[in-house]
């Protein structure tokens, strides 16, 4: 099935005038040339950091395949939220004004065509038909997305925008190893993710006052299986990446092996923990338990 996302120019995107005569998106230069080294610090994922069968060239080619895993995920998780909020927009019933909705929707495209654009620089123009190669939109995406009631939606669109908040700081902790366009792309779309977050949790609190504690927590839960399920989207996506990587340089079956099991970045294990936190305070029916499933689930 051909994804949902019809991507438009950010002319198209901006043309509701919210954003003003220029977006910050179009500062953006993704012309710099690709560094020698690495584009992303390497310990922001600890299982190429600590693939020491790997050459010096190898680990640098690793950590591109990587990145480009990581703008996949971006998108792929983008993209449901978009569909959500345009396809349940009934379903969601005010729980979050229609004119922030609608700039929810046009921010997260711009994130999609910035996420592509990335791409692109990291793979010599092979993202120009802006379809992933990592991961596919199946009917069990749309599934998911039509049995995920408002609850659960919102407490996953939080979690995975909680996630992409520490990646720019991750980068300044090795500037030298941080690729300038995807330092400038994670900085910005932190900040406007922060606003979604809000949004997010403006959704959640509205929630409560209308669902009773007992359907409430029972959609909150709901978001566990949900999560796995994209868990288990993105764990296949990395064994693409990096059987592709492992191919491309002939590696010997048993270190191709080694790294196929996708485990979290720095930057995904900083997200959750804030996320546990946050939920874990919050007097919401049934948050402090899934706050502790999540955390042991996570370990």
């Amino acid at each position: 099935m051909r994804e949902p996302i019809a991507m438009e120019s950010l002319a198209a995107v901006a043309a509701g005038g919210w954003r003003g005569r220029r977006s910050p998106w179009d500062e953006i230069d993704y012309s710099v040339p690709l560094p020698e080294g690495f584009v992303m610090p390497e310990h922001h994922w600890p299982a190429l950091a600590e693939a020491t069968f790997l050459t010096p060239p190898q680990r640098i080619r690793a950590n591109r395949a990587a990145l480009s895993f990581s703008c996949e995920m971006f998108i792929q998780s983008e993209t449901y939220v978009i569909t959500y909020l345009e396809e349940r927009r009934r379903r969601i019933g005010g729980l979050v004004p229609d004119t922030a909705l609608d700039r929810f929707v046009a921010e997260e495209r711009e994130h999609i065509e910035a996420f592509y654009r990335l791409l692109d620089a990291l793979n010599g123009g092979r993202y120009g038909d802006r379809k992933l190669k990592l991961m596919r939109w199946t009917f069990w995406d749309r599934l998911m997305l039509w049995l995920a009631p408002p609850v659960s939606l919102f407490t996953i669109a939080a979690l995975f925008e909680e996630m992409s908040l520490p990646v720019a700081a991750v980068m300044d902790e090795r500037p030298d190893q941080s690729y300038a366009p995807v330092r400038a792309v994670m900085d910005l779309h932190a900040r406007e993710e922060k606003l979604h977050i809000h949004l997010d949790d403006r959704a959640l609190e509205r929630s409560q006052g209308r669902l009773p504690r007992w359907l409430y927590a029972l959609q909150l839960w709901l978001a566990l299986p949900f999560m796995a399920y994209v868990d288990g989207v993105l764990a296949r996506a990395w064994r693409r990446a990096m059987k592709d990587f492992a191919a491309k340089e002939r590696l010997p079956a048993g270190e191709a092996r080694r790294l196929l099991r996708r485990r979290p970045s720095r930057s995904d294990m900083l997200g959750i923990q804030s996320f546990i936190a946050k939920l874990g305070s919050r007097p919401l029916p049934g948050s402090r338990l899934f706050a502790t499933v999540l955390a042991i689930a996570t370990r």
